[in-house]
């Protein structure tokens, strides 16, 4: 329980400054910004925010969707997933 908690807080009070922000998406193939409309847990908001700072990211909502997104659109979810791993396969140069 009180890892539970301890996980909730640090989620909901974690900051990355808009400058890290850039940093990390400059050295990932693709960043994906996923939300669900009504997630009561992670205001959705703060991932509009997430876009504001990395305009090169992919950004969805699930509409009808609440904080377990994965869970609640497994297959929307899942084909998702599968089309933003192809599409970094395509940027990675090895």
């Amino acid at each position: 329980m009180i890892g539970t908690l301890s996980q909730m807080a640090a989620g909901s009070t974690h900051y990355v400054a808009p400058s890290r922000l850039r940093n990390l998406s400059a050295t990932i193939p693709k960043v994906l910004i996923l939300t669900g409309d009504q997630d009561n847990l992670i205001n959705p908001r703060h991932s509009v925010n997430l876009k504001k700072h990395i305009p090169e990211a992919e950004y969805v909502v699930f509409e009808g969707t609440g904080h377990v997104v994965h869970a609640q659109r497994k297959k929307r979810f899942n084909a998702l997933l599968e089309r933003i791993v192809s599409e970094a396969r395509e940027r990675v140069i090895i």
